[in-house]
């Protein structure tokens, strides 16, 4: 199964529509795709979580971190690291439902 039907396939049950989230991200955010590695993701405020989900408008203001909407695949994060148009100070996700993680970047490289 490729990257990208994996990243569909989450979307299952949910009230969102993998369509949208893709069509928003190509026009505001950053998209990813190849075999291996599928990932939606945008520069954001870290000092605004509460708005990391909402995709009625582009943050604007200073992004200082990387949201990862969206990743699918055989080591993602490893994948994004290496082709991220440029580094911010923060990286952040949420795992599967849980709770919002935001690391330092420079953190997380050392993790990996």
């Amino acid at each position: 199964m490729t990257a990208i039907i994996e990243a569909r396939k989450t979307y299952e049950g949910a009230p969102r529509q993998f369509e949208k989230d893709l069509a928003w991200h190509l026009q505001h955010g950053y998209v990813w795709s190849c075999p291996d590695a599928f990932i939606m993701g945008r520069p954001v405020n870290s000092k605004k979580p509460d708005l990391f989900h909402d995709l009625s408008v582009p943050q604007e203001g200073d992004r200082d971190c990387w949201f990862i909407f969206l990743a699918a695949g055989l080591d993602a994060f490893r994948y994004f690291i290496r082709i991220m148009p440029y580094p911010l100070v923060y990286l952040a996700w949420h795992r599967r439902g849980d709770q919002l993680r935001i690391h330092k970047l420079q953190h997380f490289l050392k993790r990996i």
